[in-house]
């Protein structure tokens, strides 16, 4: 049994019809508008990631979790200006 030449054309334009209506009822602003978001909620995600120190992320050969103390001699800077400096 074979369908008419006219019914599967009007089958097909009931279903590209129907697809426009799909299309025509979304709201592409509100789309957009949860694209960026999203997008910025994994960006911010991701930049929190490569900054936050978690276990096994960084190495502790390459990163060190402290910082050298430097001690200056602050004479030479002060002499350089010609401002003494007493030592208590």
């Amino acid at each position: 049994m074979s369908s008419s030449p006219a019914l599967r054309r009007a089958f097909s334009i009931r279903l590209l019809h129907e697809a426009e209506d799909v299309v025509d009822d979304i709201n592409w602003l509100h789309v957009a508008f949860k694209t960026v978001a999203y997008s910025y909620i994994a960006f911010i995600l991701w930049i929190t990631w490569q900054v936050l120190p978690l276990p096994g992320h960084w190495s502790t050969s390459a990163s060190s979790d402290t910082m050298p103390m430097v001690y200056q001699d602050l004479q030479q800077y002060a002499s350089g200006c010609g401002v003494t400096t007493s030592a208590h």
